[in-house]
């Protein structure tokens, strides 16, 4: 009698649990069924904003939204619900009244159809006109200032100097804040031993949180250089005389000197002495004793990474002719 009973409850069991599974698989084809079809429902899309002109603040309390009217099938709804991703909408049509910055309906139809996915069909824009929380402010360019430590490895120079792009940054706000702001800090940089070309992002740092209502365009720059080895060469350059006096000639002695030049390889084979410009300049003769100029040095030939003069006196006689 027992062996029975134990029997007519394992029976029951299995019926329960068979009515259990096509009650579930009853249940999902029923879901998916209904997330197949179509629905019309009022949504409100987050909004993110491109292209605000320079003279432009966005109010950061507020946390723009689009009402909509669309149409889509319930799995757009539950991915969109999942995985929503905000609007972007182009400001560069925007227009102002009475201090109030907006799109007209027209043009926020026009973009809001151009951003929605193929599975959404937009039937109305809930909105007459899209508000856009933004107030006037100023806009200054201000440098950028580099924290960098760097050291070279040994006869290597950066060709052509170091560049920061962009070297300099516009901040926008009130005005009597930007006047209290004349450059942007970067974050510290430290390269040692450096032999080979590099590029680098660095941060800015942000500024005082007095200057809370000030914004920056840009929150990283790039700093790189072109790393070469430098060789020497040596130079016998002939020295011009400048601002003699009319009707004289100035003897020098000697009247070329020798410079050392470093640059890398290739560029040392490709220059000459008629690269080089050295001078004395004779107006300069009550900054000398006696019968002595300076020679000095004009502008370098460009990228190399320096030019010494190994004698900067010569002695000299003024002749009429």
């Amino acid at each position: 009698m027992k062996l029975n009973k134990d029997a007519l409850t394992g029976i029951n069991k299995r019926k329960l649990k068979m009515f259990l599974f096509f009650l579930l698989c009853s249940f999902l084809s029923w879901t998916i069924s209904k997330l197949s079809d179509s629905y019309e429902s009022n949504v409100k899309f987050k909004v993110v904003y491109t292209n605000l002109p320079d003279s432009l603040l966005l109010d950061p309390e507020v946390s723009p939204q689009l009402p909509a009217k669309v149409k889509a099938s319930g799995f757009t709804y539950l991915g969109y619900a999942i995985s929503a991703k905000p609007i972007a909408l182009n400001l560069q049509s925007l227009k102002v009244n009475q201090g109030d910055y907006y799109l007209n309906d027209t043009e926020v139809r026009r973009q809001l159809n151009n951003a929605l996915s193929g599975g959404i069909t937009l039937i109305d824009v809930l909105e007459n006109e899209h508000l856009v929380a933004a107030y006037q402010v100023d806009s200054k360019k201000i440098p950028v200032e580099l924290d960098l430590d760097l050291n070279l490895a040994p006869n290597y120079f950066i060709q052509d100097g170091l560049k920061i792009t962009p070297d300099s940054l516009v901040i926008k706000g009130p005005k009597q804040q930007l006047i209290k702001i004349d450059k942007a800090k970067t974050e510290p940089l430290r390269l040692q031993s450096v032999n080979q070309n590099f590029k680098r992002e660095v941060a800015i740092l942000p500024f005082d949180e007095s200057f809370n209502n000030v914004e920056i365009t840009k929150q990283v720059i790039t700093v790189s250089g072109l790393v070469e080895k430098f060789s020497e060469k040596e130079f016998m350059v002939n020295i011009k005389p400048l601002h003699v006096p009319e009707g004289y000639e100035l003897k020098m002695f000697p009247n070329r000197v020798k410079l050392v030049c470093k640059a890398n390889v290739k560029q040392l084979k490709e220059l000459d002495a008629n690269d080089f410009d050295v001078f004395v300049d004779y107006a300069t003769k009550e900054d000398t004793e006696g019968q002595t100029l300076y020679v000095e040095m004009g502008k370098d030939p460009e990228g190399v990474y320096s030019v010494r003069l190994l004698d900067n006196k010569v002695e000299f006689i003024l002749e009429k002719q």
